[in-house]
């Protein structure tokens, strides 16, 4: 999987950061409290409209399919439309699995739903100081702007934006309701970035679900940066158009404060590449970052947790067609790096697994010159 934008880009200096509203503030009990409410509602609804008990039940596995809720762990699916899509489109949608069981239920599903308030509005943070982690970025990044792209409506992200504090750090702001498309289209990356002036290819998008992953991939986006504090998981989001995987957003900072993209690549890859679990490996990283002064209990931490949700290096940078063939900087960028031993046991492990190598050390004297 390539990096968006920035296949024959080197020296490529991000201008605006543009972040799902998910990725900043914690979505999950708002979600689920809005399942859970709904279904009551529903099934009450449905009870006085002489339903019997299996049809209710009936009723009830359609809105959690479509919706996006798993009833029986409790959970939201990583897709799910309740945690990507505009809140009208959902409660459409809701609304036409009732339209055969119960009378005015459009009319109603919008009262049940205006009734349970700005769901998200209360929101905490997903990092202990939200305002601190944005102005590091703008100190980091001189002149970098920071965007949200979010589906939820206008009156509920201003109102998160008001709780957090981040009314004089958010320069740019689209929400579902201003926009005639939802994610995946397009539509609203390009709307923010017209009215920012900036290129889709001078940003970089970060979501928590597959419809911010591939919105950003399809966009052209300069990085896609998933981030595994929503419903998606490192193979799950990498396989929908991510780049790169973060355990929450305090890290970007780490990404944020490169200037080059080779040095943002490498760091990335270095990440991902010791969150692959062979046999061996973490252990060779543990020396390296020790002899480096580098964080150990900072990287052990995140590379445990990458490891759990499955984050695979291999799998962002290959594809299969015809063979195995080099996808994207990250990997060339990688193994350009002057790191004693680690080009050798790159090479073992390439030719153990039948890629082309030739073509490899080509690329890596490449970048390397």
């Amino acid at each position: 999987m390539s990096m968006c934008g920035l296949t024959d880009n080197l020296s490529w200096s991000p201008k605006m950061i543009i972040f799902d509203k998910g990725t900043l503030g914690d979505c999950t009990q708002a979600l689920h409290t809005w399942c859970e409410g709904m279904s009551q509602r529903i099934a009450e609804e449905c009870k006085n409209h002489n339903l019997e008990s299996h049809q209710i039940i009936y009723v009830l596995s359609i809105f959690h399919s479509i919706v996006g809720w798993d009833d029986v762990n409790e959970c939201i699916f990583p897709s799910a439309k309740v945690s990507s899509g505009p809140w009208q489109e959902i409660l459409d949608a809701t609304a036409v699995v009732l339209d055969d069981h119960i009378t005015n239920a459009q009319q109603k599903v919008e009262y049940w739903h205006g009734a349970m308030g700005d769901i998200h509005a209360n929101g905490e943070p997903l990092v202990s100081d939200l305002a601190g982690l944005m102005r590091t970025i703008k100190q980091q990044c001189e002149g970098i702007l920071i965007a949200i792209c979010t589906s939820d409506d206008r009156r509920a992200t201003n109102a998160c934006i008001q709780n957090w504090g981040l009314q004089d750090l958010i320069d740019f702001s689209i929400c579902g309701d201003e926009v005639s498309e939802s994610k995946l289209s397009v539509q609203p990356i390009l709307s923010v970035c017209k009215e920012a002036q900036v290129s889709p290819q001078d940003c970089i998008v970060v979501g928590d679900t597959s419809a911010d992953t591939q919105m950003g991939y399809n966009a052209g986006v300069g990085l896609m940066v998933g981030v595994l504090t929503g419903p998606g998981t490192a193979e799950y989001l990498l396989d929908n158009g991510a780049d790169a995987i973060v355990p929450n957003i305090a890290y970007l900072p780490k990404i944020l404060g490169c200037s080059k993209i080779r040095t943002m690549h490498n760091w990335l890859a270095f990440e991902n590449f010791f969150a692959t679990p062979i046999d061996g490996l973490n252990q060779m990283a543990a020396a390296f970052i020790e002899e480096e002064n580098a964080n150990y209990e900072d990287m052990v931490e995140q590379v445990k947790l990458l490891q759990e949700h499955e984050g695979m290096f291999w799998d962002s940078i290959f594809e299969t067609a015809e063979g195995v063939k080099l996808s994207g900087l990250a990997f060339v960028n990688f193994f350009a790096a002057p790191i004693d031993g680690l080009n050798q046991m790159a090479a073992a492990f390439i030719e153990e697994e039948n890629a082309n190598y030739e073509d490899i050390v080509e690329h890596v004297i490449a970048a390397r010159i």
